[in-house]
């Protein structure tokens, strides 16, 4: 039975052609997904290993309790005086403290150097614990000196010798001499990079004397365990001596925890285009098994089992498994060489290599075998289960009909899912609404060959003008309402998917406007979307005749003690909430004095922490300090987990770990004026936006668009393969309906009628399955804003315009997609079909 399936999938290759199709293309997303995030975790763990080259480093104990959204658990700041005690002890060669963090290098041409939005990065070299050589000129020997790594030195567009503004940390800004080129061993994935002094580096990251660690070179010969335990010994309690393998080990499992999200996250798409080609699949062999019924007839005539006949069409599916997935791999690898080749166009190489690895090889193919296997079960179970002598009539057998239990199952599933949605809102639980979501979408598709007749009655209305072909193809697709259904499901499932993430993009882009517009009182915003924004801006900006106001904001990370956590802080002065940012108190009281806190919405909710509730804090390098609970807030703006005061902050953040994530600035009344003084003062921080309200949320919105074009891409990839179906079916109806298209070309049904008839069947099945799927996203899609109310999704907004322009695309995708099938048809003599059986 095995020769009779491979022989039968040989000879009838162009059956099987879109159904390997689509295995390849989920296999080569699935490919895809394993080789880059492989690339990139290995390039992100060899920049933890390039910069992380210390033999053995000390740093401060770990805080306890889960990480804040800021950020990692803190640690206890290690003071410069230890480096003293550290080089004193038998095996150490050398120390130094770890002096590394943010940068802004201004080119000739005013702008930050940078490869596009990647970081720029400042630290100090030490010739005993790094590897590097001077090109040319020096390395950096005082304040007011710079070096430039070789790549940034090249996209700099300077000459040793030459003036650059550059500004080191968040407050150390200053016009540096670039003193000489170095190639070190740092690779940064295209970040740009400048090498300063010790005596500026300590200026910018250690301004008030304390490191978060100091490396540690051994001296030829000396063991690492041994001159750990001295250094735990001298040192004492309060600090952590580890090895350097053990920080490398630390940061690549953190790179690995982070690839592992990218992977999975992008997993689930390629989950749903393997769903969405299991039903181009199953259609295919349903089809299949109909058009070879006398030829399962024969073969159980002449003593095959039915497990022999399941056996041979498994077989075939396993053929379409294997073929698919392996070409699939083949073009995942040249898709990851496409995008290694564009990374490295923008100056940001990967390292690795995109070979899939054997076992994830495997993997994939194995994956794709059983999809494949399991998608075309049911139709060849039905074969097998077929009565010889029914199955030699020449005429269909069995019409289609759909059986009452299928329709009841499927409603129930339905019905389910509606009440999980239901419950879902009421307790704002997202992965209640993801089970009501799948439960709805099963449900449906279940529904569907009932849904067929009614709703395409209506949608083929307007064809009926164009008889006698708009009438054909109308019966044609009502005659076989489970297979215009299971055609049309794969649109179904991409178009819910596509719609929900229309209508979140939507109620995003509003719920944005809506929130800059009602919360941000201020006349300007003075930021950047790469990270810190200097403090010492906001002296220079306050000194200008056409403002009346400036307010940084800050946020930080604290650690409390009593509740025990983490937590992301966030502060202002009094005049910046009174008069800038409105931060909306939902319960208790606002902010008065410095010994109060507000409490995010989110966090109350997840810690039980109140209006009345005392906090204590547990400060580097100072006193504990208590704050009481005053009032809980909504506020989206900040998007921080606590509020305080700015001299409330201070008590809590040490000096170095405080960022000022942006400006806000008032004008003394002639904003225009005020819009020039702001973006002359800020010429030298090119990295810094001058935003009004209008601007500041179209910045914001562009940010949600690009995201939400990634989102679209990665699901056009399932939309893609619907398409297919619908070529696929039309193709093999074609087959299938030979005899019938040879009697009507021979009563007088013309070419460019019977092309017409076609195009009409796969607009109506494109209308159909875009449909259902507008109808559940938009469905599931008005939920959201109840359940990501937190993160600010606020408005719910219907985008019917984009709504309506992607129903008119469906009709052109359903005449492109009738192209073939209706090409093949006219290919077919006349005399031929009709004589066909």
């Amino acid at each position: 039975m095995f020769r009779i399936a491979l022989r039968d999938t040989r000879e009838h290759w162009v059956r099987f052609a879109m159904s390997i199709l689509a295995v390849l293309l989920a296999t080569a997303f699935v490919s895809a997904t394993f080789s880059f995030t492989n690339m990139l975790g290995e390039s992100i763990a060899k920049i933890s290993d390039s910069t992380a080259t210390g033999d053995i480093y000390v740093r401060g104990t770990e805080a306890e309790g889960e990480p804040s959204s800021f950020g990692p658990p803190q640690r206890e700041p290690v003071p410069l005086e230890l480096q003293e005690q550290i080089d004193a002890v038998d095996g150490v060669a050398a120390s130094a403290p770890t002096l590394f963090g943010t940068a802004i290098l201004v080119g000739p041409d005013g702008r930050a150097v940078a490869n596009g939005n990647a970081p720029t990065f400042a630290g100090v070299l030490s010739e005993d614990l790094n590897d590097f050589e001077v090109l040319e000129g020096r390395v950096p020997e005082t304040t007011g000196e710079i070096a430039l790594e070789s790549a940034t030195y090249e996209l700099s567009g300077y000459a040793v010798g030459d003036t650059a503004p550059v500004t080191i940390g968040d407050t150390h800004t200053f016009d540096a001499t670039i003193v000489g080129t170095v190639d070190s061993e740092w690779s940064l994935m295209g970040a740009t990079f400048l090498f300063i002094s010790e005596e500026t580096g300590l200026a910018a990251f250690a301004p008030t004397g304390v490191v978060q660690t100091f490396a540690v070179a051994l001296e030829d010969g000396a063991e690492s365990d041994s001159v750990i335990r001295a250094l735990e010994a001298q040192l004492g309690d309060g600090v952590e001596v580890v090895s350097g393998e053990q920080v490398r080990e630390e940061s690549q499992s953190a790179t690995a925890e982070a690839m592992g999200f990218i992977e999975t996250f992008m997993l689930v798409f390629a989950f749903i285009a393997f769903f969405v080609g299991s039903f181009l699949i199953a259609n295919t062999f349903a089809m299949l098994v109909r058009q070879r019924q006398r030829e399962f007839a024969l073969l159980r005539a002449l003593g095959a089992s039915p497990g022999q006949v399941l056996g041979s069409l498994m077989a075939q599916a396993g053929i379409i498994g294997v073929f698919g997935s392996l070409f699939g791999i083949g073009t995942g690898v040249l898709l990851v060489i496409g995008a290694q080749q564009i990374f490295e166009s923008m100056g940001t190489p990967l390292e690795g290599t995109p070979w899939l690895p054997p076992a994830r090889a495997a993997l994939v193919m194995g994956v794709a075998v059983v999809f494949t296997i399991v998608a075309s079960l049911l139709p060849a179970r039905q074969a097998a289960g077929t009565a010889p002598v029914e199955a030699m009539r020449p005429e269909d057998p069995k019409p289609e009909k759909t059986t009452v239990v299928r329709g009841i199952i499927s409603a129930l599933m339905a019905v389910a899912g509606l009440a999980c949605v239901w419950m879902a809102v009421d307790r704002t639980e997202a992965l209640l609404l993801g089970l009501g979501a799948a439960l709805v979408l099963l449900g449906m598709l279940g529904l569907g060959p009932l849904i067929v007749p009614p709703l395409l009655g209506v949608l083929a209305i307007p064809f009926r003008a164009l008889r006698p072909i708009g009438t054909l193809a109308r019966g044609n697709v009502l005659r076989t309402p489970r297979r215009t259904s299971a055609t049309a499901a794969a649109l179904t499932i991409g178009m819910t998917f596509v719609s929900a993430a229309a209508v979140l993009a939507a109620s995003a882009t509003a719920s944005t406007r809506s929130i800059i517009d009602n919360q941000m009182s201020a006349d300007f915003y003075v930021g950047s979307q790469r990270g810190a924004t200097p403090l010492g801006l906001g002296q220079q900006l306050e000194q200008l005749d056409t403002v009346s106001g400036v307010t940084p904001a800050f946020i930080g990370a604290v650690r409390s003690l009593e509740p025990e956590g983490n937590l992301s802080v966030s502060a202002m002065s009094p005049e910046g909430y009174e008069e800038m940012l409105n931060v909306p108190v939902v319960e208790g009281e606002p902010l008065r004095s410095a010994d109060e806190l507000l409490i995010s919405q989110t966090a109350s909710d997840s810690s039980g922490i109140g209006p009345g509730t005392s906090l204590t804090f547990a400060v580097p390098g100072g006193e504990d300090v208590t704050m009481e609970v005053v009032g809980v807030t909504n506020d989206q703006f900040m998007f921080s987990e606590l509020y305080a005061f700015t001299e409330g902050f201070e008590r809590l953040v040490p000096e170095q770990t405080r960022a000022v994530i942006f400006f806000l600035v008032n004008s003394t009344g002639d904003p225009d004026a005020t819009r020039a003084d702001l973006e002359e003062a800020v010429a030298d921080l090119p990295i810094l936006n001058v935003l009004d309200k209008d601007e500041l949320a179209e910045q914001t919105v562009g940010l949600i668009s690009t995201m939400m074009n990634v989102l679209y891409a990665l699901l056009g990839l399932s939309l893609v393969i619907a398409v297919l179906s619908i070529i696929n079916t039309l193709a093999m109806a074609v087959m299938e309906r030979t005899r019938e298209i040879g009697l009507m070309r021979a009563v007088g049904l013309g070419g460019g009628q019977l092309v017409g008839m076609i195009m009409i069947e796969s607009v109506l099945t494109a209308l159909f399955g875009t449909i259902m799927g507008m109808l559940i996203g938009v469905g599931l899609g008005a939920t959201l804003p109840s359940i990501l109310q937190d993160l600010g999704l606020t408005d719910l907004v219907i985008p019917w315009e984009a709504l309506l322009v992607i129903l008119a695309g469906t009709v052109v995708v359903g005449v492109i997609a009738a192209l073939w099938p209706a090409w093949r048809a006219l290919r077919q003599p006349v005399l031929e079909a009709v004589a066909s059986e």
